[in-house]
């Protein structure tokens, strides 16, 4: 039975949608239909806790057989590799510890943004999805605790930022010559200059040039009623047919959704106050970090992206 050669592990509104795309457009390339089967946290010991807003529809998408997960990659036969991106990966170290015990030898990438910029942007995704009812970004920091006691899936936006508390197993567990880390800000600068060196790194034809036209899941409104309807008011319906749909189609409707055209009117940009706060949050988990991957993050140091 085919498996997946590489996993895009994380992080979450750090660029994954866009660059599973890029990835899905080269020749030479098979991603899995499904973008995020997140099989490997189930594939343990214990069954992670999915107790937050839309959850319930989130688990229904996820796979927790070996033999599901397997048939994901049927189609890549004439593909010289096979991947998955599954984001929340990153966050579980039994999700490191049981890809490791079935793919031992895969190769695994990671995409970092600033965290405070990532936790900003994911308030805002979820104020988007309607799943997010705290009115103010300062108010849902407030609440991050308590939904990680509770086990939302999404949610706990400040705490997915400790990027070097998350990362370090997997470097003692798989080594660095199985894990290549890139910046949202390469992505941003040069998409087409990373994209070729990833191509390099997963053994594809690095000179391919994807279609970097169009980004993905962007942070906005979706512009079309149809589609903002579908996406807003439909999810206790889309909670019960996803059982039913071939696995092949389980994640169409979100990248359906991710390509919408949004309208850039973004609530209020972070408070400053709130940044500062946060990067002093971050300072000593960035500066792990930085050793860790081998790249200066000093300009996460003193400013954010504009998110």
């Amino acid at each position: 039975m085919p498996q997946p050669d590489f996993l895009i592990i994380g992080a979450p509104k750090c660029g994954t949608t866009s660059i599973y795309h890029y990835l899905q457009q080269h020749p030479q390339i098979f991603m899995s239909p499904l973008k995020e089967p997140h099989f490997f946290l189930f594939d343990g010991k214990e069954t992670p806790l999915m107790n937050g807003p839309f959850d319930d529809v989130r688990r229904k998408e996820m796979i927790d057989s070996w033999r599901a997960y397997q048939s994901l990659f049927k189609g890549g036969d004439q593909a010289r590799v096979r991947g998955e991106a599954s984001i929340r990966y990153l966050y579980s170290k039994q999700a490191c510890e049981a890809i490791h015990r079935r793919l031992p030898q895969v190769k695994l990438v990671v995409i970092l943004r600033h965290p405070a910029d990532r936790a900003f942007s994911s308030y805002q995704r979820d104020r988007r999805h309607d799943t997010e009812a705290c009115e103010t970004f300062e108010l849902a920091l407030q609440d991050g605790e308590r939904r990680e006691r509770e086990g939302w899936f999404m949610g706990a936006h400040e705490s997915l930022g400790f990027y070097y508390r998350y990362l370090e197993p997997y470097f003692k567990t798989f080594g660095r010559e199985q894990i290549r880390v890139y910046l949202h800000d390469d992505l941003r600068a040069d998409a087409t200059g990373m994209m070729r060196d990833m191509y390099g790194y997963l053994g594809v034809d690095p000179a391919h040039q994807p279609d970097l036209s169009v980004k993905y899941n962007v942070t906005g409104t979706i512009e079309n009623p149809f589609w903002r309807f579908m996406w807003m008011r439909t999810r206790a319906l889309r909670a019960n047919l996803l059982p039913y749909l071939p696995m092949g189609w389980r994640g169409r409707f979100f990248d359906l959704i991710a390509t919408q055209p949004v309208k850039k009117n973004r609530p209020d940009p972070m408070l400053p106050e709130t940044r500062e706060r946060l990067t002093k949050v971050y300072r000593d988990d960035i500066l792990a970090l930085q050793d860790l991957i081998g790249r200066d993050l000093s300009h996460w140091l003193v400013s954010g992206e504009d998110s």
